[in-house]
């Protein structure tokens, strides 16, 4: 089964940290699978493409995914947009 998953995306990507780490003075985090999803990233197949979506996610809390994750630095491409919008 692992061997034929081609993409994995994490939507609302801000969870990672929001919800996945404790805040401070708190022992747990509030949702921890979201903390240990680089444990799940290390049982993929190294061909395997990482997509995080989220609409609330600052500069600062997306470096804290990315070392979070794992990711490598010189492969990870990211893509930020405004969501303003004009009516």
């Amino acid at each position: 089964f692992i061997q034929r998953i081609g993409f994995f995306f994490i939507d609302e990507a801000h969870f990672i940290v929001t919800a996945g780490e404790p805040k401070p003075g708190e022992k747990l985090a509030f949702r921890t699978a979201y903390g240990k999803l680089a444990e799940v990233l290390l049982q993929l197949p190294v061909n395997v493409l990482v997509a995080l979506f989220s609409a609330t996610l600052p500069q600062e809390m997306l470096q804290r995914i990315i070392k979070s994750l794992n990711l490598p630095r010189d492969l990870t491409d990211t893509f930020m947009l405004t969501t303003n919008r004009p009516n």
